[in-house]
This record gives structure tokens, sequence and C-alpha cells, in this order.
């Protein structure tokens, strides 16, 4: 069995490649996260539902979905409650 997560965020910016043939890389900026963490940088590539070939745009809202098996998620005690 996964639990996930559903987190939202923000299109940063987009970061041309390094070298020609690669991929560009989309910088997304989550709402929750932690000051130090809360960048993370993948490669601009996304297929639709249909399988059409898209990318992100700065300023796109967007959701990120962390998912794990469930023995990887601990249930909670109070030394595992969310921080309110």
């Amino acid at each position: 069995m996964i639990t996930k997560k559903k987190l939202s965020a923000s299109v940063r910016k987009i970061i041309p490649p390094l070298m020609s043939g690669e991929a560009e890389t989309v910088e997304i900026s989550l709402d929750d996260a932690e000051d130090l963490y809360r960048e993370i940088r993948i490669a601009n590539i996304f297929t639709d539902q249909n399988g059409a070939a898209g990318s992100l745009r700065p300023g796109s809202r967007v959701d990120v979905i962390v998912e794990a098996e469930t023995e990887a998620v601990p249930e909670q005690t109070d030394e595992h409650l969310p921080l309110s």
C-alpha cells in the first residue's frame, strides 16, 4: 500500500541547459517547506494524460506529490506529531 502527501508549489525559474542536447531545468519552490529546503530542480519535460509533451513556465502553480510505501511511514506518536 502507498501513502502520499500533496504539496503546493510554484515554478520560480527556467534554467537553460549547460550543453546542447540536454533538457532545460525547472526550479520549483515548495510553499510549506523550510527556507533552506524550499527549492527543487528537475528536468522540464512533462507529458499530459494523452502523452503529449509539454513544459512548465515561470509562475505556474503546481502540485508536488510525495509517495512512500506504507511500511516506510511510522504511525504517529507524540514524538512524531506534525508541527502546527
